[in-house]
């Protein structure tokens, strides 16, 4: 399968370790199109977990719109590392293995 026209909400992930690692799933989209995906993980958590009608999520007010941050990147103070007897590829050894 050949991507003719890419969506207009991806990007290149900051992240080098963005591709293999799978830490920060979204990196690859646009900061505006993640903040639409985590607003509407929300609203389906509180519908279908808390129970609450979608009418009464749009129409009175359960859900406020996220705010956006200032700072989009390096913000994060914890990490999520995965321990195994490989050793962590990088895009180098990803080339060099080909």
């Amino acid at each position: 399968m050949k991507t003719i026209t890419p969506p207009r909400d991806i990007v290149d992930a900051p992240c080098v370790y963005s591709p293999y690692c799978g830490g920060c799933k979204t990196q690859n989209l646009s900061y505006e199109a993640q903040l639409r995906a985590k607003e509407e993980q929300v609203r389906d958590l509180l519908i279908h977990v808390g129970r609450f009608s979608r009418e009464l999520v749009q129409l009175h007010g359960i859900m406020k719109s996220i705010v956006p941050c200032d700072i989009q990147f390096h913000y994060r103070n914890k990490v999520g590392a995965v321990v195994c007897a490989c050793s962590f590829l990088t895009r180098y050894r990803l080339r060099v293995s080909k």
